[in-house]
């Protein structure tokens, strides 16, 4: 985070500075996981957990919709898997377990 911040205060643009403090919280989050006490780390878990439940419900509406588009003929076949093959990223990123260690 030392190594970031200093970029976060002199990015040129408000899009780098705010990917610059995302990363940032991101990593102050994974501390907090691995080096907080127990109760704190859990209540952090439970977050990840639950925010990671969400991204999950959220990619599985995408495909659904994406198949329903699919079924009128909106979109074509080529188009479907190069969706879904984003999906299956996201859905492969969002179901990795949050480690304590």
């Amino acid at each position: 985070m030392a190594a970031i911040a200093p970029l976060a205060t002199q990015a040129a643009s408000e899009c780098t500075r705010a990917f610059a403090e995302q990363l940032m919280h991101r990593y102050e989050g994974k501390v907090t996981l691995r080096e907080a006490d127990p109760a704190t780390a859990e209540a952090k878990a439970q977050r990840i957990a639950a925010a990671r439940r969400l991204r999950l419900a959220g990619i599985q509406a995408e495909r659904e919709c994406l198949h329903r588009l699919q079924a009128k003929g909106s979109i074509n076949d080529e188009t479907l898997l190069v969706i879904e093959e984003g999906l299956d990223a996201r859905q492969l990123l969002s179901s990795a377990e949050p480690l304590r260690g």
